[in-house]
């Protein structure tokens, strides 16, 4: 899938990955994808695009990148309920449907590849939104 990252073949690429996988924080990812999986975005994220023939920059990031956003949080909350909820069982259906759920949110994330978002969607996972000043 050409959505995985890798650092290359030396054992210090590998040690690199496996720092960089560390700095993700999965609340703050979970805050990012809330912000792009419903029909708009806000405002000051749409305010960093260019802007498009019409003279604004889109409202809405793609179904795809809203596909990705939305999986993310479906996907981060069964892991939490997994994790934390000794209640809460699995059935085999119900996991493969989560698969399913992560291997379709692979194809839209090569689906959005044109979105304007998508580049601030990736940047914010990392970051979190603190880094786009209010204008």
């Amino acid at each position: 899938m050409s959505a995985q990252v890798g650092f290359g073949p030396t054992t210090t690429h590998r040690e690199i990955g496996e720092t960089v996988v560390r700095w993700f924080t999965h609340t703050r990812m979970a805050e990012v994808c809330g912000l792009f999986a419903g029909p708009t975005v806000p405002s000051k994220l749409r305010k960093v695009l260019p802007k498009g023939p019409q003279g604004a920059a889109s409202v809405a990031a793609s179904a795809a990148l809203q596909g990705v956003a939305r999986a993310f949080l479906d996907l981060q909350q069964a892991r939490h309920d997994a994790d934390y909820d000794p209640s809460k069982r699995f059935t085999r259906q119900g996991v493969l449907t989560h698969v399913g759920q992560a291997e379709q949110a692979f194809k839209d994330w090569d689906v959005a590849i044109s979105d304007p978002f998508r580049p601030v969607f990736l940047l914010l996972m990392l970051t979190g939104d603190g880094v786009i000043k209010d204008r």
